[in-house]
């Protein structure tokens, strides 16, 4: 039988899928941590952006922050008392469920709260993001800060929705339009157009779930 001439399509977008070498070595990295530092937290991150999450490893330099499965995570802390690594360990695994990591530290606990109580970053929210604010365009002039919008802009704000005319240069709507409002899931349309407008309508947060110390497990308020 002759073989299909049919093109094979291999997507390149594909993740690598990680290797039982991988998987070991994650767990010893953190077993390893779990040796050297006195504590170790689980947190979450509220919009994740790399460049924020640099600056945070930047200022926390004396620690490590590990990201990977919860499950081989898991494994490596221990799921039980009796798979715990150390004392109550264990109980860190409670809390290792949907996009969080590990931070080992010698830092005090006060000294690692109020580091992250006070690292904020305001972003732009993207598309899928719920917002908590309306953001409205008042009636007249078209504004982006203290300057009206270049009229070469037209064609694009026309094309995100904005009902706006022309008086002769300037990008004109007669009455206020409403971007998003509070509660929305934002389309790609609205993330495009906080951003033309310079509206920072998400925040770069990272959230202490629980920490380990002195083999006892602590954990936060939500």
């Amino acid at each position: 039988m002759p073989k299909s001439r049919r093109q094979k399509i291999f997507s390149l977008t594909q993740a690598t899928r990680k290797t039982r070498s991988d998987k070991e070595q994650l767990i010893s990295t953190v077993r390893q941590c779990a040796d050297e530092y006195t504590s170790v937290f689980v947190f979450s991150v509220d919009n994740m952006r790399n460049q924020f999450m640099k600056e945070v490893r930047k200022e926390m330099s004396s620690s490590r922050f590990l990201f990977g499965s919860n499950k081989v995570l898991i494994k490596a802390l221990g799921d039980s008392s009796a798979s715990a690594y150390k004392e109550n360990m264990h109980l860190l695994a409670t809390r290792l469920v949907g996009d969080v990591g590990l931070m080992f530290t010698n830092e005090s606990v006060e000294t690692v709260r109020n580091f992250f109580d006070n690292f904020r970053r305001p972003d732009y929210a993207r598309a899928g993001n719920k917002v908590d604010q309306t953001v409205t365009v008042p009636a007249g002039v078209l504004m982006r800060g203290e300057d009206p919008f270049p009229g070469n802009m037209d064609a694009q704000l026309r094309s995100l929705g904005v009902p706006l005319t022309r008086d002769g240069g300037k990008l004109v709507i007669d009455r206020e339009y409403t971007i998003c409002s509070d509660g929305d899931v934002l389309t790609p349309s609205q993330s495009h157009l906080l951003k033309l407008f310079w509206v920072h309508a998400a925040e770069f947060h990272v959230r202490l779930l629980c920490y380990w110390k002195d083999n006892e497990t602590h954990m936060f308020s939500e």
